[in-house]
Parts: structure tokens; C-alpha cells; sequence
């Protein structure tokens, strides 16, 4: 019989599934260091978390189900990340930039999951996962999103910007963080990889200024913010327990 954190009382037989399914996840998670996600075999899947393939497929009904299930458990700790940043004395506009710099700095320490969000949002892949699965990630995303829409509302009505346009806004922020992380660790050469961590050229601080200039607010901000940034992101992730580390 299971038992909880180990204690006497037994666990359900919910616990016990919610359990499994956590572990199957993590290790996923801890596959895709070594990995690609389209590389990833279930049978590898189920081997590293101590499953049969039978246990492994009675959680996820096929790959892109795991998938969303992987996306849905990292837009948790995005929520959870986002949670922690009210703490800080920051003002609305970076409160909003450390956003973009969140993501990136989780996926520059968790480089096999980068992934896992571009991938999850395709069509073909919420075709092939289960309604349950598509409707939880929803779920969740629409939760992370109420959590900062407070904070952009009040950045847009700062410029004079209609608060009507704050979902356009974040989701257009975020998109081009991912979007650029993805770009410069494509090897296509398009953007140098090796690029100073803090340098005032860096890809990311570049296209948020120029994201912003295009919505018609000006960031100043400057070489020691977004060093600032960087560190606060930095400690809000050692602070948050984060499934498939190293």
C-alpha cells in the first residue's frame, strides 16, 4: 500500500495516479536534456520513469498528449513564477519586461524544454492529444494570463493605449521571446549565440525596446535594469521547484 510523504494514512488511488503521472512527466523532462522532443520514444518515456508502457499510455493516450502534458506543468511554474515578481519593487515597465526575461532565462538553464511550448501550441498536435489535456493547458493559460493582465492594463493606460488590446499585447511579448530564443538556438546563424549575457546588444533587450517603440512606449531602460532583471529572474527560478532538472 502507498502512503503520503511518509506518513500512515494511505494514499488514494488519486494521489497515487496524480503521482505517477508527475513522475512520467519529469521524466520526460530530464529525456529532453539529452533529446529532442520528435526523438523521444515512449518506450524510453516509460523505461525512465519505472512504468510499463501500458501504465505510460493509461495517463497519455499518445506522444502529443505527453507533450501538452509536459506544457501544461511548465505553464505552472510560469504561473508560479509570475506570482513571486509583485515582491519586488519594480516599476510597471519592468514589470512587465522581467516576463519575457523569465522565459528566457528558464529555458537558457532548461535548454531541452524550449521546445515544448512552440510545439504545443500547434493545431496538429491538440488534434492528437486528448480533450482533457487541451482543455487543462487552456485552463491554465487562461489563469497566467488574468494573473498579469492587472499589471498590463495599467502599463497600457500609462501610454494611453486602449486596455482593450492588453491580451494582443502580452501575447505578442511572449511570442517574440520564444520566438527569439528559438531563432538564436536554431544554428541558423542568424543571431550570434554567443552574444554577452548582459550586453546592451543582446537579442532579447533589443526586440523588446523595438516591441514597445512599436506600441508606442519608451523603455528606457538601462544596462543596470536589465542587469537587475536578469538577477531577480534568475533568483524567482532557484526559489521555484522545477520538474526536469539536471
Amino acid at each position: 500500500m502507498g502512503y503520503l510523504f511518509g506518513c500512515s494514512m494511505p494514499m488514494s488511488r488519486q494521489v497515487k495516479r496524480q503521482q505517477r503521472e508527475c513522475e512520467i512527466i519529469k521524466a520526460t523532462l530530464d529525456l529532453l536534456h539529452e533529446q529532442g522532443f520528435l526523438d523521444l520514444k515512449m518506450a524510453e518515456v516509460a523505461k525512465a520513469s519505472g512504468c510499463s508502457m501500458g501504465v505510460v499510455y493509461s495517463h497519455f493516450a499518445s506522444k502529443e498528449d505527453l507533450l501538452l502534458g509536459c506544457a501544461n506543468v511548465m505553464t505552472k511554474h510560469k504561473h508560479d513564477y509570475l506570482k513571486k515578481v509583485p515582491s519586488y519593487d519594480l516599476s510597471v515597465e519592468l514589470s512587465i519586461v522581467i516576463m519575457p526575461i523569465m522565459i528566457w532565462e528558464h529555458f537558457t538553464q532548461y535548454p531541452g524544454q524550449y521546445e515544448i511550448m512552440p510545439m504545443a501550441c500547434l493545431p496538429s498536435v491538440w488534434q492528437r492529444a486528448s480533450t482533457m489535456r487541451v482543455e487543462e493547458l487552456s485552463r491554465v493559460g487562461a489563469e497566467t494570463q488574468e494573473l498579469t493582465r492587472p499589471k498590463v492594463e495599467e502599463l497600457l493606460t500609462k501610454y494611453g493605449i486602449d486596455t482593450v488590446h492588453s491580451t494582443q499585447f502580452l501575447c505578442g511579448l511572449m511570442g517574440m521571446a520564444i520566438g527569439i530564443f528559438d531563432i538564436q538556438n536554431s544554428g541558423f546563424g542568424l543571431i550570434d549565440s554567443n552574444a554577452d549575457h548582459f550586453s546592451e546588444h543582446h537579442p532579447l533587450l533589443e526586440n523588446i525596446r523595438r516591441f514597445m517603440a512599436g506600441w508606442g512606449i519608451d523603455l528606457a531602460m538601462t544596462t543596470q535594469d536589465w542587469q537587475l532583471l536578469q538577477r531577480i529572474s534568475n533568483e524567482i527560478i532557484a526559489s521555484s521547484s522545477c520538474f526536469g532538472e539536471r
